[in-house]
């Protein structure tokens, strides 16, 4: 018989047990363009309930973009990806993703290179050096932002250990993100953290920019109730 209990990696919707309620709200705020924060400590099961998610809504005809804010040791390295990521699933055909890229990530200065191995693009930015790392990613998420209308899709931007954004940026960086975010028209967020406490006030401070600027979700222990059936059906 295979051990049920996964540790140190993502589970896919298969392999989560329950979850249900908290898949579903990640999903209905991904279709419905909204903004989301997934608030739980670490090995609670906050980003294998973002792969289930995302997995449902790229089903469903969604752009998901997804990315861990902790695997980036810079912000502008974090635009870089998000302009790259834009490129393949956003701009259609390769020899138009220059183009359209440039168009809508101009102020950056982008960039592209293609992979044809692996069908991915690389960018590198060309901003000015004054730019902060804050505003370079304010800026990757402006541009995301004009691409997604443009292309008719919706479109999730998925950031999880998103408190590292606001380690790296400060302050400045929590009120430059959450201006450029209530400003885009065509990108669903959700933002995860497993520094509750940080994210908790976060979010729930009114002297804070982030306050109340989306729904909160607190993950915490599976219920015993619904532990049960999974431990026997495995």
């Amino acid at each position: 018989m295979r051990n049920p209990f996964e540790f140190g990696r993502e589970l896919s919707a298969s392999e989560l047990a329950d979850r249900v309620d908290e898949v579903e709200a990640v999903c209905q705020t991904m279709g419905e363009g909204g903004r989301l924060f997934v608030i739980g400590p670490r090995r609670f099961g906050k980003t294998s309930i973002l792969r289930a998610a995302a997995e449902r809504a790229t089903a469903d005809g969604a752009v998901v973009l997804r990315y861990n804010a902790e695997a980036y040791p810079t912000l502008s390295l974090l635009a870089q990806r998000i302009v790259g990521d834009a490129a393949k699933s956003l701009t259609g055909p390769v020899k138009k993703a220059g183009r359209k890229v440039q168009e809508a990530f101009g102020a950056l200065r982008p960039q592209l290179s293609y992979n044809p191995l692996d069908d991915s693009f690389s960018a590198s930015l060309g901003a000015a050096p004054a730019r902060s790392e804050e505003a370079t990613l304010v800026e990757a998420l402006d541009g995301l932002d004009r691409l997604a209308g443009a292309s008719g899709k919706p479109v999730a931007v998925v950031v999880d250990e998103f408190q590292a954004v606001v380690e790296a940026g400060g302050v400045q960086a929590e009120g430059q993100v959450r201006a450029a975010v209530q400003a885009h028209d065509h990108l669903a967020y959700v933002f995860a953290g497993s520094k509750t406490r940080m994210l908790s006030q976060m979010t729930g401070d009114e002297g804070r920019p982030f306050y109340r600027l989306g729904a909160r979700l607190f993950v915490g222990p599976v219920p015993r109730d619904d532990f049960r059936p999974f431990l026997r059906a495995k």
